[in-house]
């Protein structure tokens, strides 16, 4: 399955998989991403590209964010997977561009 050399010293594994329905994702566990650090960086790259940006409304376990035109979903979690942050911020490079954050 895995070698040694992906172990950490104390034997443990350095991940954990996110598994829904037959898709399974090898993650890190130490990726993750504060929400408001997430927040923050939609709002500056909404700044910078002239778009509007602000919060469309509250879901049910997701606050919908807007940049431009673009509805975001950002779950209501104090940090937030790599992953997860990931796909929200190519989902928010719609309007402004491939490299918004640069």
């Amino acid at each position: 399955m895995f070698a040694m050399a992906d172990r950490l010293p104390d034997g443990s594994a350095p991940w954990r998989t996110g598994c829904r329905g037959t898709s399974c994702i090898r993650l890190l566990a130490t990726s993750v991403t504060k929400r408001r650090v997430l927040v923050r960086t939609l709002a500056a790259g909404a700044r910078g590209a002239g778009l509007p940006f602000g919060v469309a409304r509250e879901g049910g376990r997701h606050t919908i964010f807007f940049v431009g035109s673009t509805l975001i979903p950002v779950p209501r979690h104090a940090e937030i997977n790599e992953v997860v942050t990931i796909a929200i911020y190519k989902e928010a490079e719609a309007e402004p561009g491939k490299d918004w954050r640069k």
